[in-house]
């Protein structure tokens, strides 16, 4: 992603970017600062004065303990290109099998791949543990032109679904370090709906799940949001019964954590409480965590008991008991 400027007169853009990476900018009277998280690791920042000088601005941010192997592979969907991210462990030994954890977003305004090393920090902090983190963008994500968002048009997740499966597979395909018989998913707030209901539509996949903050029915959901895809209710029925978790609570067949914070503004937990309803009347259970703050968790200590306990997780249920194999 990189910036440019757009002369508001007419004429042509120019790009001010050159660094590989992820860039982001802030303009305030005639200056220009400049922020890019670059691909090789670190981010600079510069600041680009109205006479087109451009310094760079000392960075004194702390170097990151970890390097992330993450490799960008482009994958063919039929006619598709889907680029996906790859972060293994350090020193993986080829001819070794890993389980895998597909790591999800999966909906509108966020893109998950993107050409940025150090996004990929805590990818590398699960790969550590014996993991193959995989990430994918599918149609309904953002920055791939109006069809590509389009494709969730009256259904969020039927097309992005079946894309990150069929995605996985095909790297699988290529790459015999990827064990598809140990698999699991995990996101937050849209990431964490995508992995429930994938999870639930696809236990033949995913053996296990990890569903953050997750919209659990769109129903309930910001209608300013929602009505945007789904459209309005009653002209979409089968649409919304059809994306909502509660409508497919009973095939719960695999080990569901569900993380939701009380206070969240933005998903609020009714959702997780509507879930966990629909679970018990069908007789399945799934396992709760309640925490006291609000959508994003900002308290670090937190932030990090929540990672911890997806890694116990999917240790749990996705690597051999200590002990067992040769």
């Amino acid at each position: 992603a990189h910036v440019w400027r757009i002369p508001l007169a007419g004429g042509a853009p120019v790009r001010v970017t050159q660094v590989a990476g992820v860039s982001t900018a802030v303009a305030r009277h005639g200056q220009l600062v400049v922020t890019t998280a670059r691909a090789d690791g670190g981010v600079v920042t510069t600041l680009h004065a109205s006479a087109g000088r451009a310094v760079e601005l000392p960075s004194v941010r702390e170097v990151p303990l970890l390097s992330p192997t993450t490799e960008l592979i482009t994958v063919a969907l039929e006619e598709r290109q889907h680029v996906v991210a790859v972060t293994r462990p350090t020193g993986a030994r080829a001819g070794q099998r890993y389980p895998v954890l597909l790591k999800v977003y999966g909906g509108p305004h966020v893109q998950y791949v993107t050409n940025s090393r150090d996004s990929y920090l805590m990818d590398q902090w699960y790969a550590e543990a014996g993991f193959v983190v995989v990430r994918v963008d599918a149609r309904g994500t953002p920055n791939r032109g109006r069809a590509w968002e389009r494709a969730t048009l009256h259904d969020l997740i039927s097309t992005p679904l079946a894309e990150q499966i069929a995605a996985l597979r095909a790297l699988a395909a290529t790459d015999p370090m990827l064990d598809l018989q140990r698999v699991g998913v995990f996101g937050w707030s849209f990431g964490g709906y995508f992995s429930a209901m994938a999870l639930l539509l696809h236990p033949e996949l995913f053996q296990v799940a990890v569903a953050g903050a997750p919209v659990t029915d769109w129903s309930l959901y910001d209608t300013g949001y929602t009505e945007r895809y789904l459209k309005l209710p009653e002209h979409n029925r089968a649409g919304y019964h059809a994306t909502s978790l509660l409508t497919h609570a009973s095939k719960l067949e695999r080990p569901l954590l569900l993380i939701h914070g009380t206070t969240d503004d933005n998903v609020h937990f009714a959702h997780t409480l509507a879930l966990i309803e629909a679970l018990y009347v069908a007789g399945k259970r799934a396992e709760v965590i309640a925490l006291s703050g609000t959508h994003m968790v900002p308290d670090p200590r937190l932030a990090l008991a929540r990672e911890r306990a997806h890694l116990e997780l999917f240790r749990k249920h996705l690597t051999e008991p200590v002990g067992a194999g040769a």
